[in-house]
Formats: C-alpha cells, structure tokens, sequence
C-alpha cells in the first residue's frame, strides 16, 4: 500500500505541477486510517515521493489522537504545508485543553508562513462561540509578532 501511495502521489504531482497546485498528505489517526497516522510518516511520504508538490498537514485534532508530539513539526518544518485547528472534542479552539498556544510557538520558531484553518464542531450558537474562538485565535497569533 506504501509504495502505491508513493506512485500515486507522483502522478497527481505531475498534475500539479503544471498548475503551481501543492498537496498536502494529512496524517490521520488509527481510528480512521491503517497507514500515515504522524506527522513524522507524512513526512517520509513526502520525502519517499519526492516531489516539491507534495507536503504535509499538521491536524492538531491527530496529533492529540496519537499522542504525537508536536515537536515533530520542528523536527521537518520544510514539509508543512498547511495546518488544521481544532480543541478538546474537536470543538472549536480556545474551548479545551489542547496545547493550542504551544503549537502556534513552534510555528513561530519554525517562521512557519503558510495557512491554518479551523475543522472543528460547532456547538448551538455558532455566533458566539466563532467569537470566542476568533478571540482566541487572535491572542495565539499575537504570539508570532
């Protein structure tokens, strides 16, 4: 399965490449997937593929799942495309306990520059808790100045 992995990503890079499009493998957690469940096994695709179109998402929801340190971000900050954020219950940051402000450190250490998006639940007042985390989100972005 790896090495079909491998294949098939190197097609869709060709693809890609000649539409400036870069992907990002998004490490899953063993109650989803069988195969690249870390960062650090996404990472080794990427490098096994070979290809500059191919990267690697950092979901903290995942990492949280594995138990995966973040510092495995730092470990291969040149293979990050793109980042997910999420909470405690996949609910929306700043409403659990995750190490959301220790993971947007890392990003600053690593002059991180590229996207994140929120993939989370919402609970019934969508208006007030996108408020709490557009507050917390702000306050973890400060960080970074």
């Amino acid at each position: 399965a790896w090495g079909q992995l491998v294949r098939v990503f190197q097609i869709c890079a060709d693809h890609a490449a000649k539409h400036g499009i870069v992907m990002a493998i998004e490490p899953l957690n063993r109650g989803e997937t069988n195969i690249v469940n870390s960062y650090a096994e996404g990472v080794q695709l990427a490098k096994e593929v070979g290809r500059k179109e191919v990267r690697v998402l950092a979901d903290i929801y995942h990492f949280m799942e594995e138990v995966e340190p973040l510092d495995h971000i730092a470990d291969a900050p040149e293979w990050l495309a793109h980042v997910h954020l999420a909470d405690s219950g996949r609910y929306y940051p700043g409403s659990g306990s995750y190490p959301l402000r220790r993971l947007f450190d890392i990003l600053k250490d690593i002059g991180y520059q590229g996207m994140a998006s929120v993939e989370c639940r919402w609970g019934d007042d969508f208006t007030a808790e996108s408020g709490k985390a557009l507050a917390f989100l702000r306050d973890c972005l400060g960080r970074l100045d």
